[in-house]
């Protein structure tokens, strides 16, 4: 299979670019970031992590049983720190333990793109801010009642049209993986949760094109499906005004 859904060209210095958009829970999307890779034989990849996840990621530590999840998220409401913090680390840790238990281990896609890395000795480049920070700018931007929202805002429409009776949750997953479904959440998202849609999506967008613009030769970036639309936009500002460039 070939499944790219972007190619972009760095004007400025001829670099081809090919970013695949994935969702971080989908099987499949490992085996097209595997296969792109391989045809493609890039002299870079660019994933959408930083050092530190990226570390923690190939770890390779078995999910943990769920009274062990339980207990952890319940340490985590126990923690130092500020209530809106510990909220949104519990729903992440929540929301991740949930998948694994379900079977779909979030981000097998970049453990694909960083294995067939090193299987063609191509550089890689952590494309995404330092999710310590992420999540401080994330804590800073909204408020406890903008998490509390969050835990109780119905799904998309988008969301409920996939999940029809008997559908498994994998195949629901690469229903969803689409860019118009995806730009249809994104814009959901960024109306009901207009602050943390701006951390989480808009200034990461600039972050990772920034990072894949900065590459030369041929190039491979790995990111998830909704960064795409943003991505594109910054590859245009910066082939007609590259001092824009983030150093």
């Amino acid at each position: 299979m070939w499944f790219a859904q972007t190619y972009l060209r760095n004007v400025n210095n001829g670099a081809e670019v090919y970013v695949i958009g994935t969702a971080h829970i989908s099987k499949r999307s490992a085996e097209e970031v595997t296969d792109i890779i391989q045809r493609v034989r890039p002299a870079t990849v660019v994933v959408e992590l930083c050092a530190a996840r990226a570390r923690k990621l190939m770890t390779d530590a078995p999910p943990a049983d769920i009274a062990t999840t339980v207990a952890e998220l319940l340490r985590t409401l126990g923690a130092p720190g500020d209530l809106t913090t510990k909220l949104l680390a519990l729903g992440l840790r929540g929301f991740y333990a949930m998948w694994r238990h379900a079977g779909l281990e979030p981000g097998g896609e970049f453990k694909a793109a960083l294995k067939e890395a090193s299987a063609i000795s191509a550089k890689v480049v952590y494309g995404d801010q330092e999710a310590e920070l992420t999540m401080k700018k994330l804590a800073a931007s909204i408020k406890l009642t903008d998490v509390l929202r969050g835990l109780t805002t119905p799904p998309p429409p988008e969301l409920a049209k996939v999940m029809t009776p008997g559908i498994s949750v994998e195949e629901a997953i690469e229903r969803l993986k689409t860019r118009e479904t995806v730009r249809a959440m994104a814009a959901y998202t960024r109306k009901m949760h207009p602050a943390a849609s701006r951390v989480l999506l808009d200034e990461r967008d600039i972050i990772l094109a920034d990072a894949l613009y900065k590459q030369e030769g041929t190039v491979v970036g790995v990111v998830g499906l909704a960064h795409l639309d943003g991505i594109e936009e910054r590859f245009r500002q910066l082939n007609a005004a590259p001092q824009l460039l983030t150093t």
